[in-house]
């Protein structure tokens, strides 16, 4: 599968080393919990804010802070309703999104390099979840 031939990607970044707030703590717990699925399939996340994410979409979990320079690529296999989210998932400004159920992991890469060929300003730094376009300027 060749990402730059999709359309969109969901986004999010994770903090490994150091969570500044309590959501902080909950999402690298969370992607620990989510990490022994990413060989075999699996894994789930939550949706950005708008609930837009589509079957058949990217994700990707970016490590951008460390040292780390890494995305994580995953496709979008099916996608349910937040009445589906886990009970541990309660950070109460994510209730009403929806769960992202993502492939085994297909590639990884650098983040630098992809914010390069998005044309990001220098010194852009991933702040939560987003939906963004993965066409190129």
């Amino acid at each position: 599968m060749d990402i730059l031939l999709q359309e969109f990607v969901t986004i999010t970044p994770i903090n490994l080393y150091r969570p500044s707030t309590k959501e902080g703590k909950k999402a690298k717990t969370d992607y620990f919990r989510e990490r022994p699925f990413f060989e075999s399939g699996g894994a789930k996340w939550d949706d950005s804010p708008l609930n837009k994410s589509k079957v058949g979409d990217w994700f990707a979990f970016v490590q951008q802070s460390n040292g780390k320079d890494c995305i994580e690529w995953f496709q979008i296999i099916r996608v349910e309703s937040y009445e589906h989210r886990p009970n541990y998932w309660d950070i109460p400004q994510h209730q009403r999104r929806n769960v992202l159920y993502l492939s085994s992991k297909i590639r990884e890469s650098s983040f630098s390099e992809w914010k390069r060929q998005k044309k990001y300003r220098n010194g852009f730094f991933l702040r939560g979840t987003i939906r963004t376009s993965l066409v190129f300027s």
